[in-house]
């Protein structure tokens, strides 16, 4: 079953009452913000996406734990083409990836947007009794700050908005010096249309879809030539004699995989990728010790992994008249406590099987968004072996083991 978060806009609205006369009201006139009437986002259902990157606070509040990126639009549909000049004068008051963070206040419990020192909210329903005051919204995941171009830091998270389009560059997605955790390139994206002020309260859902595909690794050792005895794998302190698995990388030896990403904040597109991966120009990926520990030097029975991929069309990812040449490539760096070991294992229709449910776990279907590509490598001195699905986040699961080599 795929995988969705529902979350509702909700106006809370204050109200009068008069003993006066009711007078004769004059005609509608033009939208106008009212600014006693912000505009919220509260979830009215949870539905897990990752353990990681979709948990609950709060118990049964049904947020992320992520916050969100909004724009508002006046009318019944988004602007199609991502450019201030194309928007001007359909943007509603300015509301332009404005960040919504979660508050977790009892009795509150909802997605409000941030504000920090002297900057004022700029989302507001508009006032009640004007004309053309139906608004649409946008929304997206992880939040990302709008920049001119992308952060040029060596630790920076490589991820800007400029004329609503989220860019990104997802070639590194190991912890940064000085972070506890990888940045999150988990993108997910939602559209609400046409939608008139709640009179006085109500909700409406926003239905995100991932815009990413999901590459899912457990690495174990084949507790013989690699692994410690029969307790498990660890990961590498990362010394030249340091023993455990020091690194991953994933590339395309066709250039069908890409490390550029493209979305249209307006649209939900995902634009194809210009920046191909190669064996010298891999995506690095985070090794974590099962279950969540990330020190080194601690024995587990396995070793997790997880990316966000480019979305790729099936004919991008099988372009090579031979077949081991398609697909991907996982490259893993094993340290025996004397040298590295690199191990290599392609992810295509000469090593995957499919499973019985139609997934293509072999990956001639390409990488699709929001599918979660899920794959068990055993690492041993001659070589590792694989089994993988796929499921719906989507999971995409491949029936048997594939040796690297």
């Amino acid at each position: 079953m795929k995988k969705i978060l529902t979350v509702a806009a909700i106006a809370l609205v204050a109200a009068s009452c008069s003993k006066k006369p009711i007078d004769p009201q004059p005609a509608p006139g033009p939208a106008e913000v009212d600014v006693t009437a912000p505009v919220s986002f509260g979830a009215t259902a949870n539905t897990e996406v990752t353990t990681t990157k979709a948990t609950t606070l709060g118990g049964a509040t049904g947020s992320l734990n992520v916050n969100l990126g909004i724009y508002a639009f006046k009318g019944a549909a988004l602007p199609a083409n991502p450019t201030a000049a194309a928007v001007a004068g359909v943007v509603w008051n300015d509301a332009t990836n404005l960040e919504y963070a979660w508050n977790n206040t009892a009795g509150v419990q909802c997605y409000e947007e941030k504000t920090t020192g002297s900057n004022k909210p700029k989302l507001f329903w508009p006032g009640t009794g004007t004309t053309g005051n139906n608004l649409s919204f946008a929304s997206y995941f992880p939040f990302v700050a709008t920049a001119a171009a992308m952060p040029a830091g060596a630790t920076d998270y490589k991820a800007y908005v400029k004329d609503y389009v989220l860019t990104a560059s997802m070639s590194d997605q190991t912890t940064q010096s000085g972070k506890t955790a990888p940045y999150d390139y988990g993108f997910a994206w939602a559209s609400l249309l046409d939608i008139a002020r709640p009179a006085p309260v109500a909700a409406k859902a926003l239905v995100f879809n991932y815009k990413v595909a999901k590459l899912t690794l457990i690495i174990k050792g084949d507790d013989t030539t690699i692994g410690d005895d029969a307790d498990g794998i660890k990961i590498s302190a990362g010394g030249a004699t340091d023993k455990g698995l020091k690194s991953i990388q994933v590339f395309s030896t066709t250039s069908g995989l890409c490390s550029d990403y493209s979305l249209n904040l307006l649209t939900g597109a995902v634009a194809a990728g210009a920046t191909n991966t190669t064996v010298s120009a891999p995506i690095k990926v985070q090794p974590v010790e099962n279950a969540g520990q990330t020190t080194p030097s601690v024995i587990k029975p396995y070793i997790d992994a997880t990316a966000y991929l480019v979305p790729a069309t099936a004919a991008a990812l099988n372009a090579d008249a031979t077949p081991a040449n398609n697909g991907i490539m996982v490259e893993v760096v094993y340290n025996d406590g004397v040298k590295d070991y690199t191990f290599r294992a392609p992810i295509n229709s000469t090593t995957v099987t499919n499973p019985s449910g139609g997934e293509k776990a072999d990956l001639t279907a390409g990488l699709e968004a929001g599918k979660n590509y899920k794959y068990t490598l055993k690492l041993g001195k001659s070589g590792i072996t694989f089994t993988g699905t796929v499921t719906d986040w989507v999971n995409v699961n491949a029936d048997n083991e594939i040796p690297l080599e």
